[in-house]
């Protein structure tokens, strides 16, 4: 019978909404079923629960009937003990319901409210967080009496002031503690501190923020009808037993929760409080100092009950811990959120290694029958009960052995079953994919290779864990959603997972390879290859002439017997006939050709090659017998070039007393460098030479199969340059490989980088999982909710004759816009941009295409589908209630263990390392003093008289009585400051960089001419970010088709190719004379987009925070002029004068010559509004303001990418997209301009929303900026508090939740899973 007090639980499928709320003392009395006042557990003589103590039946309940006082326990009709009234019951759920409570002596504040956040106490007594404390803690009182001179009722006294009044005054006359803060809380009154607070948000002298926070929690204390007295805790709530059990293990060792033992500590300080009051009562006087330790010490275990003790460190160490308190169980990874709601225990699994199974087929893997007998042990059981008309389990178990019978029912069980395989760590969709299972005698797990990609695993001893689904519903979407064979590409990029690795790659390109041997032979059919081919006369390489039929006509092609063997296997609607003009078959080629079979061909035939070229890549690297020797290893040519470089007679010359030893070092150092280049260049030679293409070396690195250019070179050439702990390079290289073996100096110096790569590993491994929870927990709710928003916004993608770039930015979106020509439409409005449609597209569009984005969806809570373009995991438009979210915060995250510091590893050359750099040197500036020698100069006037070098080969040194102390080459463009043969004093600026970094100038008269110039391909006019008009001058982009510039002198014409990143400022047809500029570098109103050795892992963090850190770039907010300041102490001191007189003046000081160069170049010109003066981080939200909203999402875009570029990882933009638009959900509102008013926030769809309707009346339009806020506050999540609580386990935020009382739905997808609801996710999103 259930009992009367306690309600059933309800369905979890019935919970549509939940509240946190604070809870009066009688309501914690009415769960009550009986006051806790003894502090031990058991009795001593009997070793049972003590009556009235932590684990009293009469409380508490028990469900074993031994625990009664009674010899002879008699129950009545409720489970209750007829004499005692103990309550006796086997159900779950009463137990874990059945409440005690402590009657405090006194009483305490509660812990959040005044250790975790004192919001609540500070808006009620208008006191600052110290004086509250102090309060708590007993080191300050108040006075309730008027009786005591000098000294008013409600006054705050010191413990000295109370010593001096505690004769004159009765023992209640005094509030401490919690009673002295509920006295405060009752003489507040909230609506006039409402008024207050609202003046005073107005008020500039007063903190806004401050005043906001305090107005926010008065309004909660009104709407949510909450007592504030409620923190102030009379009656202590006691967990039943079930939530703190006692567990006796085999041994009769007793372990019991914490909780148990804080219960305890608080029963033992509130009787003693108990028997002190009633000391009191009885007339005896006490000793203040012993009334507030009594206090005190109730409050203190109150305290570590709720939140945990002070962290007193020579209490609490590592074999004494500090007891776990309610807060403590609720954070962290181990707490109850994360660890026992979300991270629920799994039935029907099993877990083994991994070991490949080529013969299976890609939707099938291997499972161990001893795995298979446990998993389905119930299911067998059934059909042995079934056959044998068994009447129980346990005869039905006892038939079950590894036998005939035994395993074809098992075959008859798992042909019903699709299994789940997982590979931790589960960071994308591709960690669960799902099987059929084949049994095996073996114990360990056989996999097909093709599908280890997805899985990120090897052979190396990875496990895998194996699942059953067992529902009806869980099984169709385990075989129709997550089958291996829907899983073939990759959701991040929409590439092919099935592509061959290793020993397939290459035995397909050993196939691949062509010898020299020209055989006489014409073939005709396939059949005769594999006759020739099993009679073994011919070579697998030898050229030979097959017959193919081309147009119905008859043509002879040259090829081997290894390339028509690849020909064959090759779907016929690729038309691919592979002779020897074509390349060998790499990694690469191979991964291009699965990629066309699955846009050209079906499924079934793209899969079909991709299990056939493994098979074929298997067995001809074995037969290939290649393996790897020492010799192979060996560079023939080494002791030569190290002995010709040891012998050279710069180094002999500089080696005499004569010569200085930065000189030495000089040649030291640039000998060093040519020699490890020469070894690389040998060692490249060596891999590229086509009369030794059968070397297994060669074989290895060249087919892509294992090893790349740069671990070849450390084998063979040298080790090259090492890094220390912080990142600095090496001056000299290490000449040894590993291969001839390292010195005991070279072993001990790369202990250093490899300890430093060791410690990256681990760091960025946490990281990496901090970002992916953060990126999951803020555009989790992002899912595709509609088919259509109606937006009429976009983005413009300017298009690049780049295929990643393509692939990367346009195929698979939908275009904004109808694109035309004059005669033709090519594609329409809310089309899909594909490969087939691409070439007429990029063509038609010389202004940059507009393209829907996710960035500009106007869907109220989600995305919709055309706005997110091609689902890359499918090929199709994405499903209603497809998590797009979760899909970009993995694809974003996955790979976010590759992005290390490691640029320096296996680095082989070093740049400019030719002149010997001085301990501090700064660029420009003479390092010391004496007279200056130019040499091999050849330079131009301008005329402002400057020098300007025109030359590579300038060099400068500084002699003094002959001697050479320092020397330098001066760069073509740089600016010379002295004249040859002046002495000159240390720190002189000698030099200057050219402000534009590339520049040239035309040394003849002529016409000028450009050619192969295709705008938005290789060339674009920018935007003024002021006028936000195209500029008159051709910026010229990075493409592969480079334009030339032509300059015609007198009939003869100057070719010069543009390779670099420049604006061309004259216009073609002009007569230019000599020493015009003809093209200078980009400089003007651009960002540095330059990366300093920072982890990329930071950089990636920083960027999806919105937090630069302190290295912040300094953008110029106004146009003007650059003025030198005065120069004090290494401070140099400039200010920008602004063009509007209007604006202020900006100084700007610069210390230690930190970026001396740049404003040096500039002091004088006239600087534009949003360039930059020095180089760093950018401040998100300082760039929206300078530069517009549009171009943050193509320069946000670019960092991510570019991050991941310089890693090999390939993310389409759209998950990009999906993050920058979660990330930018909120706007400003605005009247003239942005503001930063943080109440002025909200969300930009409803803000477009409103001005759709205004749009159809006469009501003005609504102006707003869109801003920018880190992910890591966005996982204070909007959509849900519960979410947001679990995500951190925040004892805070529960506190603040309590105050607002509100009742909140069940809506967002991991409340559902927190409280076990189906999520409005997939499958189960509601039909519209």
């Amino acid at each position: 019978m259930e009992d009367s007090f306690v309600s059933p639980l309800s369905s979890s499928e019935q919970t549509n909404s939940f509240k946190i709320s604070l809870t009066s003392p009688e309501t914690i009395l009415s769960w009550s079923y009986g006051e806790v006042l003894k502090p031990n557990l058991f009795d001593i003589k009997t070793n049972k629960p003590l009556i009235d103590g932590l684990l009293c039946p009469k409380i508490f309940g028990s469900n074993e009937q031994e625990t009664c006082q009674r010899s002879i326990p008699s129950l009545d009709t409720n489970k209750n003990h007829k004499v005692c009234n103990n309550q006796f019951d086997s159900s779950k759920h009463l137990l874990r319901s059945r409440f005690g409570h402590i009657s405090l002596s006194h009483p305490v504040v509660h812990t959040w409210y005044h250790k975790t956040t004192t919001l609540l106490l500070k808006s009620l007594t208008e006191l600052p967080t110290s004086i509250i404390k102090r309060i708590v803690n007993c080191e300050l009182h108040i006075v309730n009496t008027d009786r005591i001179e000098g000294i008013t009722k409600g006054q705050i006294i010191n413990t000295k002031q109370l010593e001096e009044i505690w004769d004159r005054i009765t023992w209640s006359e005094v509030y401490l503690g919690g009673s002295a803060i509920r006295y405060l809380i009752s003489k507040s009154n909230l609506n006039q501190l409402r008024d207050k607070y609202t003046k005073a948000i107005k008020n500039p002298n007063f903190s806004s923020k401050q005043a906001n926070d305090n107005l926010k929690v008065i309004n909660w204390l009104n709407t949510s009808r909450i007592n504030p007295k409620w923190i102030i805790l009379d009656i202590l709530p006691v967990l039943p037993v079930s939530l703190r059990p006692i567990i006796t293990t085999d041994d009769n060792t007793v372990t019991s929760s914490d909780l148990n033992d804080l219960y305890k500590q608080v029963l033992i300080a509130n009787n003693s409080m108990k028997h002190f009051i009633d000391n009191i009562k009885l007339g005896t006087k006490p000793n203040h100092l012993s009334y507030l330790d009594e206090v005190r010490c109730l409050q203190k275990t109150v305290d570590a009950l709720i939140a945990g003790s002070e962290k007193h460190w020579d209490k609490h160490n590592y074999n004494n811990p500090a007891l776990k308190s309610f807060t403590d169980i609720l954070k962290g990874k181990t707490g109850r959120f994360r660890k026992t709601i979300l991270g629920k225990r799994v039935d029907y699994s099993g877990r083994s290694v991994i070991v490949p199974g080529p013969d299976l087929k890609i939707n099938e893997f291997g499972l161990p029958i001893a795995i298979a007998l446990e998993l389905f042990k119930p299911f067998v059981c059934s059909k042995l009960m079934f056959n044998f008309k068994l009447k129980s389990i346990r005869e039905a178990e006892s038939m079950i052995k590894d036998d005939k019978t035994t395993t074809n029912l098992l075959h008859e069980v798992i042909n019903f079953y699709p299994m789940i395989l997982n590979r931790a760590p589960t960071l994308h969709k591709l960690s669960i994919q799902v099987f059929y299972a084949k049994l095996t005698n073996i114990k360990a797990i056989r996999i097909h290779p093709l599908v280890c990609p997805g899985f990120n695993a090897d052979f190396d001893g990875d496990q895998m864990a194996v699942h059953v689904p067992l529902t009806i519903s869980a099984i169709t979407e385990a075989a129709t959603l997550m089958i291996s064979t829907q899983n073939i590409f990759h959701p991040s990029n929409g590439e092919a997972t099935l592509i061959p690795t290793q020993e397939i790659v290459m035995g397909l390109y050993y196939m691949s390879l062509v010898s020299n041997k020209n055989i006489p032979l014409v073939l005709t059919s396939y059949s005769e290859v594999h006759k020739i081919l099993l009679s073994r006369n011919i070579s697998l390489h030898d050229k030979i002439k097959f017959t193919v039929n081309i147009s119905n006509k008859n043509k002879h092609i040259t090829t081997t017997l290894g390339r028509l063997l690849i020909t064959e296997i090759v779907p016929k609607e690729l038309d691919f006939i592979y002779t020897t003009s074509m390349p060998e078959l790499t990694k690469t080629k191979i991964s291009d050709l699965i990629e066309t079979a699955f846009k050209t061909c079906n499924k079934h035939e793209a899969l079909r090659l991709c299990e056939t070229l493994m098979k074929m890549g298997f067995k001809y690297s074995s037969l290939s017998g290649i393996s790897l020797s020492s010799h192979d290893l060996t560079l023939k040519s080494k002791p030569e070039i190290i002995k010709k470089y040891k012998n050279h007679p710069n180094l002999v010359v500089a080696n005499t007393s004569e010569t200085s030893t930065s000189e030495y070092q000089s040649e030291i150092y640039k000998i060093s460098n040519n020699i490890l280049s020469t070894l690389d260049s040998n060692v490249e030679t060596y891999l590229n030479d086509i009369n030794n293409r059968f070397n297994p070396m060669q074989i290895m690195v060249n087919s892509g199969a294992r090893g790349t250019l740069s671990q070849t070179r450390q084998l063979m050439g040298a080790r090259g340059y090492t890094t220390d702990p912080d990142g600095n390079q090496s001056k000299i290289p290490i000449l040894s490989s590993y291969n001839d073996g390292l010195s005991l100096n070279d072993f001990l110096t790369l202990t250093f980088e490899s300890r430093k790569g060791l410690v990256d590993t681990v760091l960025n491994t946490s990281s990496s999982g901090y970002l992916t929870r953060k990126l999951v927990e803020s555009t989790r709710e992002y899912i595709i909710n509609t088919y259509d928003c109606k937006t009429n916004k976009g983005i413009l993608v300017n298009p690049q004759l780049d295929h990643n770039i393509i692939n990367q930015r346009l195929i698979g979106r939908t275009s904004l816009n109808t694109i035309k020509t004059r005669t033709k439409i090519i594609i329409e409005k809310n089309e899909l941009i594909t490969d087939k449609n691409i070439q007429h597209v990029l063509s038609a569009c010389n202004n940059g295409i507009y393209i829907r984005s996710p960035i500009t969806c106007t869907s109220k809570t989600g995305i919709c589908a055309l706005c997110y373009g091609l689902d890359l995991n499918y090929k199709q438009i994405p499903n209603i209630g497809t998590s797009v979210g979760i899909l970009a915060a993995q694809s974003i995250s996955e790979p976010g263990t590759q992005l290390t510091l490691r640029t320096f590893h296996g680095q082989n050359t070093l740049t400019d390392r030719n002149e010997t750099p001085i301990a501090n040197e700064i660029p420009g500036i003479a390092p010391c003093s004496g007279q200056v020698n130019i040499s091999n100069l050849s330079c131009v006037c301008t005329l402002s008289g400057d020098v300007i070098s025109t030359t590579y080969n300038c060099s400068m040194a500084i002699y003094k009585n002959t001697k050479k102390l320092w020397s330098t080459k001066i760069p073509r463009g740089y600016t010379i400051l002295v004249q040859n043969g002046e002495y000159i004093d240390k720190d002189k600026l000698i030099y200057l960089k050219h402000p534009y970094l590339v520049s040239y100038l035309s040394l003849a008269t002529g016409l000028l001419a450009v050619r192969d110039a295709i705008y938005y391909i290789n060339i674009k006019k920018p935007i003024d970010i002021i006028t936000n008009i195209p500029t008159a001058n051709l910026h010229f982009n990075h493409s592969k088709i480079q334009p030339i510039i032509w300059l015609v002198v007198k009939n003869i014409k100057l070719k010069w190719t543009c390779k670099i990143n420049i604006e061309l400022t004259l216009k073609t047809g002009q007569t230019i004379n000599i020493f015009d500029i003809i093209t200078e570098a980009n400089t003007h109103n651009e960002v540095n987009m330059s990366y300093d050795n920072e982890e990329k892992l930071d950089k990636l963090n920083k960027l999806f925070d919105s937090n630069p850190g302190s290295d912040t770039s300094l953008i110029i907010p106004t146009t003007g002029v650059l003025k030198l300041g005065h120069k004090a102490n290494n401070i140099i001191t400039y200010i920008l004068e602004p063009d509007d007189r209007c604006n202020n003046p900006q100084i700007y000081e610069v210390i230690n010559y930190q970026g001396l160069p740049t404003f040096t170049n500039r002091t004088g010109r006239n600087i534009c509004c949003g360039q930059i003066l020095i180089s760093g981080e950018i401040d998100l939200n300082q760039y929206i303001i300078n530069f517009g909203f549009n171009r943050l999402i193509e320069y946000f875009i670019n960092k991510i990418q570019n991050i991941y570029t310089t890693q090999g990882v390939n993310i389409n933009n759209k998950h990009i997209e999906v993050v920058l638009a979660r990330m930018t959900e909120t706007a400003v509102v605005t009247k003239t301009g942005p503001t930063s008013n943080e109440t002025n926030k909200v969300l930009w769809k409803d803000l477009e929303l409103s001005n759709h309707i205004n749009g159809n009346t006469t009501k003005e339009q609504t102006t707003y900026e869109r801003c920018i806020t880190g992910i890591t506050k966005l996982c204070e999540n909007r959509f849900s508090s519960l979410s947001s609580i679990a995500f951190q386990g925040s004892a805070k935020k529960i506190a603040l939740a309590a105050i607002q009382n509100k009742t909140k739905p069940i809506s967002s997808i991991k409340d559902c899973i927190l409280l076990g609801k189906t999520a409005n996710i997939g499958p189960h999103y509601p039909s519209v």
